[in-house]
Order: structure tokens, then C-alpha cells, then sequence
């Protein structure tokens, strides 16, 4: 069923609203820009993740001239009940769920996977490799939450071998340590990477094909940093120490890694106009939802942030039937533009004006 009541206190231009959900399944936020329908997008993402998908500082989330923000919703999620809320102070953050403390956020990923829609998406397709590692480091998550310490280690042990290359003298005994740990891990990730693009691929080929309208295969690629086993990998880092020293970092590994799309032979990202980069970003986070499903069998929610917009008719109408079954989804639309989800589902409207929110029926327009 998803969130049925959320509430909101100095968070962004929600000052403090009360927002009944019922039992919507589907829910749609109209109103002109600027009135807070992205930043209700955020808060639904914030009880998920505990975290924005639009800023790393937190401060930012709090109502202008503040600084403190909370944020609660409860409701049924996979027919169980819960409550989740995410408070900011001035001394610290909590985030609570079913009145315990959450101590690390990958635990929400169990509780709430939560799959947003953003026009920033288009960045994981024309953006840098940085951008393809995000996605797919995020899309691992979603079902291996031990992937998250994965990642977390590697990247510990990443940061200590450039604090050691870059003094005036190391013992090379503790870095070849360092060096054999990174080997080890960053494989781990590459193999997992390269694992979930081969599982990725049949879902989003099928979805390029049903919903571009154009000719070809479309696949992604990996392109790992290390092609090395384990032993040649140590022996490649012991034999660059000299070279990342004078650069400052270490230029090879699971942080150099490359994602790339493949159409007849080519990168098709390389070549595709605007509006199809934006269908490329919109069909990634299709087929991230459905293999989120598909590898834990949780609903997600799915949050869609004005990312229909461009579309014509048709191709929305696909987009919308390729949408994987969801706990619950949220969509936002200007005044002006049409609602037709092609459900059988009767949504929530929501006009949303001055971060505050008024149900209507569709029967009182736009």
C-alpha cells in the first residue's frame, strides 16, 4: 500500500502539513514550479533512504531562516505497518523506524526501496563515467545491501593508499598490505558490477525496444579499470606507486570504471539528440525498479518527477505500461498538462501551491 499519512515541519517550503494519502496506490502532485511538489518528492525519498536525492547538505532541507527540519510518514509496506521518521537539529540527525533508532541507513534499503525519477537522470547517460558508477553502485544496492559495505571498504582502503603515496616516506611493507586488501575488494565490486550489467541487459534491451521506437539492440557495457586476476592487480599497483604518487591519487581500479551504450556498434550516447538521452535515463530507472523486484520481490516506490513531461502521448502511454508493479508511485505535473496514467486505479490528485497541498477530483480540472 505504501505511505497513507506523511508530515512535513520547516522542511524546504513545507512548513508544517499534515498530507492523507488513504490507501492511494497512485498519487498525482499538480502545481506551477517553485510551489514544493519536487521537495515533496524528497521528503517520500528521505523516509526511504534517510538521505536527499538533490543535495549532500542537509541544511539545505530546512525551511529558509531555520534550522531544523522533521519529517514522519506511516503506513503499510509489504502489509506490514510501519512509521518512519527523519528529524534534523542543530546538535544531530535521527532516524527512526517503528520508534527504533536507525543506526545505519542502509537498513532503510530493506524496509523501503524507493526508485526516483529526476531530470538529473539524464547525467547517467551523457554525463561522466562517475555519474554510470553511481547508477550502477546504486542499482547493486537496491538488492545487496551487503554490496553497500562492499563499497564502503574499498573505498577506506582506497583513501588510505593515497594518504600513504603522497608523504615523503611510507613503508612499502604496510603498503603492499593495503594494495593486496584493495585488490581483493575492488574485484569483488567489478565482478558484482559486471554480474548486474549482464542482468541488467535483457530488461533494458526489452524496453528500448518496446518503448524508443527505434531499430537495434541496444545493451549496456562494462568497461572495468582492472582486467587483471587478484596477483596481477597487486603487481600492477606496487609497479604505479611512483606515478600515483606524483598524481595524487590512485589511477586505476573500480573508481576508474567505465559504462558505455552500445547501438550498431557504437556508443550510442555519443550520437543520440536530447530527447533521446532523456528516454535512455527514463528506460535505466524502469528496468532498475523491475530488477530491484525481480531480485528481492519487494515493491518499490517509485517517485516521477515531471519526467513525462517530454514525452508525446505514445511513448508515454508505454512508459507508463512498462512501469513494474510498485508499492506506490508518485507523479508530478504542471497545471497544463494532461493526467491520463491509463490506470484503472482511481489517483490522489494533489494541487499543490506554497509548499501545502489540497485534494481535488479530477472532475475539478487542472
Amino acid at each position: 500500500m505504501g505511505f497513507e499519512q506523511v508530515r512535513f515541519y520547516q522542511f524546504r517550503n513545507w512548513t508544517n502539513d499534515i498530507v492523507d494519502l488513504g490507501a492511494s496506490k497512485e498519487v498525482i502532485l499538480t502545481g506551477n514550479n517553485g510551489q514544493g511538489k519536487t521537495n515533496f518528492l524528497e521528503g517520500i525519498y528521505l523516509l526511504c533512504y534517510g538521505s536527499s536525492f538533490r543535495t549532500k547538505n542537509e541544511k539545505k532541507l530546512c525551511l529558509h531562516g531555520t534550522q531544523e527540519f522533521s519529517a514522519r510518514g506511516s503506513g503499510l509496506f509489504s502489509g506490514r505497518p510501519a512509521e518512519v521518521s527523519v528529524k534534523l537539529t542543530t546538535q544531530r540527525k535521527e532516524i527512526l523506524v517503528n520508534g527504533e533508532i536507525v543506526r545505519d541507513r542502509k537498513e532503510l534499503v530493506r524496509q523501503l526501496p524507493c526508485v526516483a525519477f529526476t531530470h538529473e537522470d539524464y547525467q547517467f547517460v551523457s554525463g561522466g563515467p562517475e555519474f554510470q558508477r553511481y547508477f550502477f553502485d546504486q542499482t547493486l544496492s537496491l538488492f545487496d545491501v551487503l554490496y553497500i559495505d562492499t563499497l564502503r571498504h574499498y573505498r577506506k582502503i582506497l583513501k588510505i593508499r593515497n594518504t600513504l603515496l603522497v608523504q615523503s616516506s611510507y613503508d612499502p611493507l604496510v603498503l603492499e598490505v593495503y594494495e593486496q586488501q584493495l585488490a581483493t575488494t575492488g574485484l569483488e565490486i567489478t565482478k558484482l558490477r559486471g554480474q548486474a550489467v549482464e542482468d541488467f541487459n535483457p530488461l533494458f534491451t526489452r524496453l528500448f525496444s518496446e518503448i524508443s521506437g527505434l531499430d537495434g539492440e541496444c545493451k549496456l557495457k562494462h568497461l572495468p579499470s582492472w582486467k587483471e586476476d587478484e596477483a596481477g592487480v597487486v603487481r600492477r599497483l606496487a609497479d604505479s606507486r611512483s606515478q600515483d604518487a606524483r598524481l595524487g591519487f590512485t589511477a586505476t581500479g573500480p573508481h576508474r570504471d567505465r559504462f558505455g551504450f552500445q547501438l550498431g556498434g557504437r556508443n550510442f550516447a555519443d550520437h543520440a539528440s536530447t530527447g533521446q538521452v532523456r528516454l535512455l535515463s527514463l528506460l535505466l530507472r524502469i528496468a532498475q525498479a523491475t530488477l530491484s523486484l525481480q531480485k528481492t520481490g519487494r515493491k518499490p516506490l517509485l517517485l516521477l518527477d515531471d519526467v513525462l513531461l517530454e514525452l508525446d502521448g505514445e511513448r508515454r502511454s508505454r512508459v507508463l505500461a512498462n512501469l513494474p508493479a510498485f508499492e506506490q508511485a508518485f507523479f508530478t505535473f504542471l497545471p497544463e498538462q494532461p493526467l491520463d496514467l491509463n490506470s484503472q486505479a482511481d489517483p490522489l490528485r494533489l494541487r499543490v501551491d506554497g509548499g501545502r497541498s489540497t485534494a481535488y477530483s479530477g472532475l475539478d480540472g487542472r
